[in-house]
């Protein structure tokens, strides 16, 4: 009975094999990526706030200062509470202090001992950093350049520098929605994509045994000048150029820019399949 189950088991992987070498199967590796470009309906500001001072209690109050002035002006304007995304303390005992003024403090305080300088005398400047990372969103253009009018007028900004203004950039709320249409482009494209080298090479497009997503990515595919200048590419598939939905909307004259998006968002997704192929 073993010598019989043995000898069915070892025909049946010749069959295997046989079958295998008639009808091999080797595989093909696809990428594709599919592009969903959608109007920006969020505009985002970053801002950093850096404030140093010798005392960490005065670092803080002034950097509180600052906080509370750009907390107080969107809340005024009506503008999305801000977001505070990090906050830091560093210090620098030092690094900046001159050699005159560690070896008088030495001389004078620590009676010589050399290598302490924790004290600032001579120091070019504070050693307490304290910064903060803040995000103001945005609906459209017009709340962005109403708060940003009276931000750069601020000391902090144009005189001591300790409020940074980042540059404005552009994204749309529900992107996962558009992220899996970019997707199933994607895999349409893939499977599209094989089908062809397939039926180039005579052979027969199978099923898809691996599939990597890379996702997910955007990039910011056309800009609005506020003041009525086109900054966006040329028009590229079904994609118009932003000048071009412009003028589509309404006649020259009549312009209304604070109804056009200010950029188009194009969102996405990559994909990488293996499929089977096998003779015909």
């Amino acid at each position: 009975m073993k010598i019989l189950s043995f000898t069915t088991i070892v025909f049946v992987m010749m069959m295997y094999c046989q079958a295998r070498a008639d009808n091999p199967t080797n595989t093909v590796e696809v990428h594709a990526a599919g592009v969903v470009t959608v109007p920006s309906d969020t505009i985002v500001l970053p801002l950093s706030i850096s404030t140093s001072h010798n005392d960490v209690q005065e670092a803080k109050k002034r950097n509180d200062q600052i906080a509370e002035h750009i907390f107080r002006l969107a809340d005024a304007q009506h503008v999305n509470r801000p977001a505070l995304l990090k906050t830091g303390l560093s210090f620098d005992f030092g690094a900046d202090q001159d050699e005159d003024g560690k070896a008088q403090y030495n001389q004078k305080v620590k009676g010589g001992k050399k290598g302490v300088h924790d004290a600032l005398p001579g120091s070019k400047e504070p050693p307490i950093h304290m910064t903060r990372d803040i995000e103001v969103k945005f609906h459209n253009l017009n709340q962005a350049i109403g708060l940003l009018a009276e931000m750069t007028k601020w000391d902090s900004v144009r005189t001591t520098f300790e409020l940074r203004l980042g540059e404005l950039t552009f994204d749309v709320a529900d992107r996962e929605k558009h992220l899996m249409k970019a997707r199933r482009l994607a895999v349409a494209s893939a499977r599209e994509k094989a089908q062809l080298l397939a039926d180039q090479n005579g052979l027969k497009l199978g099923r898809a045994t691996l599939i990597y997503d890379d996702s997910p990515s955007s990039t910011v595919h056309g800009l609005i000048d506020p003041f009525g200048a086109a900054l966006s590419p040329e028009p590229q598939g079904n994609a118009p150029a932003i000048r071009l939905v412009a003028m589509q909307q309404a006649p020259p004259a009549k312009l209304d820019m604070d109804q056009i998006p200010p950029a188009q968002v194009a969102i996405t997704a990559s994909v990488r399949i293996v499929f089977e192929v096998t003779k015909h």
